[in-house]
């Protein structure tokens, strides 16, 4: 039960790439009337997307380089303490 929590957690923190990819496919498919897999015209419909991307990774900045590390650390601060009292169930399950 715990690492299904853990897996759903990790989804969530990272559920802004998955906005930012989607929103940079919907302007590649705008930009050329052209859905995955176009033809001739798919080169400038790329070249919107990718500065859509970029764009919107510059402007989420803080995200990616404040929010996820600290994130990351809580995780693993959580994970610490949490195995450290499934160690001390298990000892004390052990010496009785």
């Amino acid at each position: 039960m715990h690492q299904s929590l853990g897996v759903r957690l990790l989804g969530l923190a990272l559920y802004p790439m998955g906005v930012v990819c989607g929103l940079s496919d919907a302007c590649r498919e705008r930009c050329c009337g052209i859905h995955v897999g176009g033809g001739v015209g798919d080169g400038f419909g790329v070249y919107v997307a990718s500065g859509v991307y970029v764009s919107a990774v510059t402007v989420l900045w803080w995200y990616w380089l404040v929010v996820l590390p600290w994130m990351a650390i809580g995780g693993i601060l959580v994970s610490v303490g949490v195995g450290w009292c499934f160690g001390l169930i298990e000892l004390a399950g052990v010496c009785m």
